[in-house]
């Protein structure tokens, strides 16, 4: 099922150079931009903010993520992320990390 959504010459235009700078598609970046909406609003409203990762990482971390015992790719990163920063390492400590698992 498609839905419409209105928006001006100009934001269109943003989106589609945005969709080409990204090498993909004008409705592939719509649906990463608005996703499920029932999901972005729950986020939304228990104060999450929204990341963007590389397409070819979240569908790595997609694939492994039954093995994880996470519902989601968001929820996977957050654990991570909070994992990561939650022990007050100086920011090239965590470079350091995020590199050599490959994410940076």
């Amino acid at each position: 099922m498609k839905t419409t959504v209105q928006v001006s010459e100009k934001t269109r235009k943003k989106i589609r150079l945005l969709a080409s700078e990204l090498d993909c598609s004008y409705d592939e970046l719509l649906e990463l931009l608005v996703g499920d909406p029932k999901e972005t609003a729950k986020r939304l409203k228990s104060g999450y903010s929204p990341v963007a990762i590389p397409k070819n990482l979240a569908n790595k971390i997609g694939k492994d993520l039954k093995k994880t015992g996470f519902e989601t790719v968001s929820d996977y990163v957050a654990f991570v992320l909070r994992e990561i920063f939650g022990k007050n390492e100086d920011v090239d400590e965590v470079r350091k990390r995020l590199k050599k698992l490959g994410y940076l």
